[in-house]
């Protein structure tokens, strides 16, 4: 099944419409850059909005705010972050109680290559290419 998709650019080259099966999506950006503002679902109030801190906080990511389908709904996200541009907090405020999964603590193994080889006894293999041949419950080819 082929998935037709179209693209409308601006003088900058960035992607400002997107219409797929999907939907139609309009794209904004922050000045000449090519930072997303904003990216929304045509004739809906499904959105999404990107905010930066200034120029003296070279522009780094400062929140990501959500708008659903239906009035009201709603999720925000508010980032703290270091010169470095770590991210020391996230601050969410949201229409509605978050449900976060409860808190577990796992033990992972790393071979010298920074692969990942085991995961709380789930055991990991890979190719000499790198490639991941197996997960602990599946196998790869």
């Amino acid at each position: 099944m082929e998935v037709a998709a179209s693209f409308t650019y601006d003088a900058f080259n960035r992607v400002i419409n997107h219409v797929s099966d999907l939907g139609a999506f309009a794209l904004t950006y922050l000045g000449e850059t090519d930072q997303i503002t904003s990216r929304a679902l045509a004739n809906s109030a499904l959105a999404t909005s990107w905010s930066y801190l200034p120029n003296s906080g070279d522009r780094r990511l400062a929140g990501i705010g959500n708008a659903g389908l239906s009035a009201g709904q709603f999720s925000n996200f508010a980032f703290m972050t270091t010169s470095e541009n770590f991210i020391t907090s996230v601050d969410e405020t949201s229409d509605a109680a978050t449900a976060y999964p409860s808190a577990l603590t796992q033990a992972a193994t790393y071979n010298n290559l920074n692969q990942l080889t085991d995961l709380s006894g789930q055991s990991f293999s890979y190719d000499t290419n790198g490639n991941l041949l197996g997960d602990g419950q599946r196998i790869y080819s």
